[in-house]
């Protein structure tokens, strides 16, 4: 026998001996910490057993295994096993792939579109639609009467329990207040009322997923719905630690001239509206940006107050005729609600349809790794009427102290949704002071300096289902005077988060230049690796 023929012969033996156990349900199809999740499968055809205290299959998620209980029903068998609370065991945040194996089988790469289960965070809140001109819809704060008639389900001894604490906790328990939101109304979802309430005991917390679950059941689409209100990842995340031979005033340098921020433009253009969704909002008078990042930089602790208004700095600094809009959807912590971003994203839609005279473009230094319906249906409102929406693509640090491994996606939207719509641009940071690109973004490896300055791998790199549409410098010591030259109170800082300011600066600029369509990617790059403002009066060089 050729060695080929062997080799083929191997490789099919090895395919079939890794081939996943087939799954007919998932139920929750969300999980946070904590929470019960049930794969309903065909008994496998081998000599495998199968009791309610072990079995030798195992539950893949992403890279990583569980162990499972096992319940025989009639005509298939039901695995059990608890989402670990523990995020170094977990897996990463968002949609990932779940699967089942044999002993001593590991699951092969598998693409982004065969994710089938969502990780959940430690949820707060709920929310729930009401739709206009709707009829029974009902507020989450009325939650118990999804579980007062009771659906015929086939579930294992511990899912079923759990169900019924479910339903004793939102029947029995103190009821939570409910905060509703009407939203600004355009289309789709705008126009809309969102309803949010809190989850108010560990129980409900951690089995969240049979919540949205018995909602999806009883008011299947399009009716109302029950899901998770998830509040972004912090961006940018703190406890950073920098070193750099260059003065600060040089690192601001090398970020201009890397993007050519001084070349001329023709302004003939209405500036466009600016929708900044962030920390800042400089009408309100009591500590308009509360955000701090405590960071250390050549050896020195540094204390960096203000997010938001950091990046309006940035998008004022590339546009200065930009008109502004904000909205304070994020905390001194740098979590960022849903509701609140969700009613900005309608205020740039109402503009977009009703300013004849005025583009709008919205700028979101922020990210969840929930592929979330309400969101997704805000960046729709927002950009189905010729509304430019600028993202930052996500930070390294985002899976940081999560379980890696190379089938743990790490998803970040709407920066994942740049691939699907124009638009909608994703951005990723660069480190300008290099000849070539240092990444600081999602996916990208993750390094710390020693005590011999010598840089160490902190984090290794982590798959992720897409790439930046554009990249920009990504590093800065701020506040800064007009020339971007810093203060003398100038602090650093790094990340996705302050390289797509510069992006939406140069939409505006686009704009003003008189072009009538949002630019291709390649078009602000103009034929380089990063943002180059030479192409937004098309003078790129041959």
């Amino acid at each position: 026998m050729n060695r080929a023929l062997t080799a083929f012969l191997i490789a099919l033996l090895l395919s079939v001996a890794r081939a996943a156990i087939p799954v007919e349900e998932i139920y929750p199809s969300q999980v946070a910490p904590g929470g019960l999740l049930q794969v309903k499968i065909k008994p496998p055809s081998d000599d495998m057993t199968c009791t309610a205290q072990t079995t030798s299959l195992r539950i893949w998620i992403g890279s990583h295994s569980y162990p499972v209980t096992c319940e025989v029903r009639q005509d298939h068998w039901l695995l059990v096993m608890t989402l670990p609370e523990d995020a170094a065991r977990s897996p990463q945040l968002g949609p990932q792939v779940l699967t089942v194996l044999a002993p001593g089988e590991r699951p092969l790469p598998s693409s982004p579109s065969e994710r089938k289960v969502q990780i959940l965070d430690r949820i707060t809140a709920v929310l729930s639609v009401q739709r206009n001109g709707s009829s029974g819809d009902y507020p989450p704060g009325q939650l118990g009467r999804l579980f007062e008639s009771p659906l015929s389900r086939s579930d294992s001894t511990a899912l079923a329990n759990a169900r019924a604490i479910v339903a004793r906790d939102l029947a029995n328990g103190e009821k939570a207040p409910v905060e509703a939101a009407k939203l600004p109304e355009s289309n789709g979802i705008c126009g809309s009322t969102l309803y949010t309430t809190r989850l108010l005991t560990p129980a409900l917390e951690r089995q969240v997923g049979i919540v949205i679950e018995q909602a999806k059941l009883l008011f299947p689409d399009p009716g109302p719905g029950i899901m998770v209100a998830p509040a972004t990842a912090k961006q940018p995340p703190s406890g950073s630690v920098l070193w750099s031979t260059l003065q600060p005033s040089l690192l601001n340098a090398y970020a201009w001239k890397s993007i050519h921020l001084w070349e001329p433009v023709n302004d003939v253009g209405t500036p466009p509206s600016v929708y900044l969704i962030d920390t800042f909002d400089p009408d309100k008078r009591q500590a308009p940006d509360p955000y701090e990042t405590v960071s250390t930089f050549n050896d020195n602790p540094q204390r960096s107050l203000g997010h938001g208004s950091r990046v309006d700095e940035l998008i004022r600094l590339v546009a200065p005729d930009a008109q502004m809009k904000y909205t304070q959807a994020c905390d001194k912590d740098g979590i960022c609600y849903l509701t609140q971003v969700i009613s900005a994203l309608c205020e740039a839609s109402v503009e977009a349809i009703t300013s004849s005279d005025r583009k709008v473009i919205v700028h979101l230094s922020l990210a969840t790794p929930y592929d979330h319906p309400i969101l997704r249906a805000g960046i729709d409102a927002a950009t189905i009427y010729g509304a430019a929406i600028v993202a930052a693509y996500g930070n390294n640090d985002r899976c940081r102290d999560r379980a890696g491994g190379p089938l743990n996606y790490c998803n970040a939207y709407p920066a994942d949704w740049s691939g699907e719509r124009s638009g909608l641009y994703s951005v990723g940071a660069s480190q300008q002071s290099n000849p070539a690109p240092q990444t600081f973004q999602r996916g990208q490896a993750r390094w710390k300096w020693n005590a011999d300055k010598v840089a160490v791998l902190d984090q290794p790199a982590m798959p992720v289902a897409t790439s930046p549409s554009v990249t920009a410098p990504g590093f800065f010591f701020l506040p800064s005077d007009q020339q971007g030259v810093p203060t003398s109170a100038a602090t650093p800082y790094w990340g996705t988060s302050f390289a797509a300011p510069l992006v939406t600066g140069a939409l505006v600029r686009w704009v003003q230049a008189g072009n009538k369509n949002w630019p291709t990617p390649a078009q602000l790059k103009c034929g380089d690796e990063r943002l180059n403002l030479r192409s937004i009066d098309s003078n790129c060089p041959d």
